[in-house]
């Protein structure tokens, strides 16, 4: 009786135990389902949240719901996969294919711009990358108007083929904007680069500001991969346009922030001595020579001078013949520098004179030499030759007004490597006496100047200085 009673008791509980089991199924799949339920309203009500902001910025949609219909929400932010996807796409379209394009410098705008160019430049390597960003402000209209936020300044050499790279592109008034800028300030050539293009009406765009490589293209306004709803700029907000310039303004001034000739200075030099300046040859820019042995040990002795001293330098602005960059290379080993090759600073075309020793033009072209020694307007011109002594003056003052006015911060340290026909012209334009004679001016092999610039005024306060060792 006893194990009767037992048996049924144990028969009740697992019943009992299979029917509580049964019921706890049936609550945690209404629980889970619940639990997906809110989820996902939660999910919808954050992307309606978002795409009020959108539609307040762009204006782009006036029914949140049609908006997130349309296939914005969780698909709405392209993807960091993406950005790579693209920074390699357009690399390959950089340097190989039809739309090959060797950039010398990256200019990227704003924050997007820095992120997608920095990831191009991986690709690209041993480029110069400056990001800048645009301030906002609005007229009388109240019409958005934007410009760069801070003035700045890119050495001329940087500026021959430009990639301007944007994150992303609607009108392309910005680019636009950028692309005048450059432009006033000598770019060569600027092509436009962005993550994402968006396809608009031509009506809103601006007509002349073509987009040269892009990642993705389509008709939606996505927000990027390094976007979020917080960090939209609000630009179309002229009360928030105008504070964002207020904070900027308390840190740096567009005064304090516009460089100035002052107290900008550089050396210069000419050339290291080669086996026809020991022999006494007219050597010009018709004879493409190297260093003598005794010249490479000069032009390392005025690197060493330079090092003793404590002088670095940024920029080498040389001649593009062999023995100004002979001589340039020896110096940066102890410097350091970038090198810039510049046409203004060629020597002298002797025509027919190139390589001849000085007695010989004496003897075969006496009118012709007297001449050249005794001209002081500047209309000479040797026999055969394709420049007068003008045609140097006035690309040397090309150049001296560039780099007066170079895009380069106080304080650089800059280098002119160059010859004695060009830097004796040069040293009297510094001068700006034209009763001098330029052949007055001595100006011996490896022999070093420092011309000085005081609110524009340019003086020699070093001249002529050689190294011993």
């Amino acid at each position: 009786m006893l194990l009767f009673t037992s048996c049924e008791t144990a028969t009740r509980v697992d019943e009992y135990m299979q029917t509580f089991n049964q019921h706890a199924e049936g609550w945690l799949t209404l629980l889970a389902s619940i639990s997906v339920l809110l989820a996902f309203i939660g999910w919808l009500i954050k992307g309606l949240e978002e795409h009020t902001e959108l539609i307040k910025r762009d204006n782009v949609e006036k029914n949140p719901i049609i908006s997130l219909i349309r296939g914005y929400g969780l698909f709405r932010q392209l993807t960091w996969s993406a950005a790579i996807e693209s920074a390699d796409q357009i690399a390959n379209e950089l340097t190989q294919g039809k739309k090959n394009y060797d950039p010398t410098m990256i200019v990227c705008i704003g924050r997007g711009g820095a992120i997608f160019g920095s990831l191009l430049s991986y690709s690209l390597l041993e480029l110069p990358i400056l990001a800048l960003d645009r301030s906002y402000t609005h007229d009388d209209n109240d019409v958005r108007k934007e410009r760069p936020m801070y003035p700045f300044r890119i050495p001329k050499a940087y500026l021959k083929r430009v990639l301007l790279v944007a994150g992303e592109s609607h009108t392309r008034k910005t680019l636009l904007i950028f692309n005048e800028k450059l432009k006033a300030f000598g770019a060569e050539e600027i092509r436009n680069c962005v993550f994402y293009n968006q396809i608009m009406d031509s009506s809103m765009c601006a007509s002349n500001v073509e987009i040269h490589y892009s990642g993705v293209t389509d008709k939606k306004d996505y927000l990027m991969p390094w976007q979020t709803k917080y960090s939209l700029h609000p630009s179309e907000n002229k009360e928030d346009a105008e504070a964002q310039n207020r904070r900027v303004s308390r840190y740096i001034s567009e005064k304090e922030n516009t460089f100035s000739p002052e107290n900008f200075g550089f050396y210069c030099l000419r050339h290291a001595e080669t086996e026809q300046n020991s022999i006494d040859r007219f050597i010009g820019k018709g004879t493409d020579v190297s260093l003598s042995a005794k010249g490479i040990s000069q032009a390392q002795a005025v690197g060493r001078y330079f090092k003793r001293i404590g002088v670095t330098f940024d920029y080498i602005y040389c001649s593009p013949m062999r023995r100004c960059y002979e001589t340039a290379c020896e110096i940066v080993k102890e410097t350091g520098g970038f090198i810039i090759f510049q046409d203004e600073l060629l020597e002298f075309d002797y025509g027919k004179w190139e390589g001849m020793y000085r007695k010989d033009i004496e003897r075969t072209y006496p009118a012709e030499y007297q001449e050249y020694c005794s001209n002081t307007d500047g209309s000479f011109c040797p026999p055969g030759g394709s420049e007068t002594l003008n045609d140097i003056k006035k690309r040397i003052q090309v150049f001296l007004a560039e780099l007066l006015n170079s895009q380069m911060t106080d304080g650089r340290k800059v280098l002119v490597v160059t010859h004695k026909t060009t830097g004796r012209i040069l040293y009297q334009l510094v001068r700006n006496n034209n009763n001098l004679n330029f052949r007055d001016i001595s100006m011996k092999n490896a022999s070093i100047g420092f011309v000085s610039s005081q609110e524009g005024q340019m003086k020699i306060i070093l001249d002529d200085k050689i190294c011993d060792s």
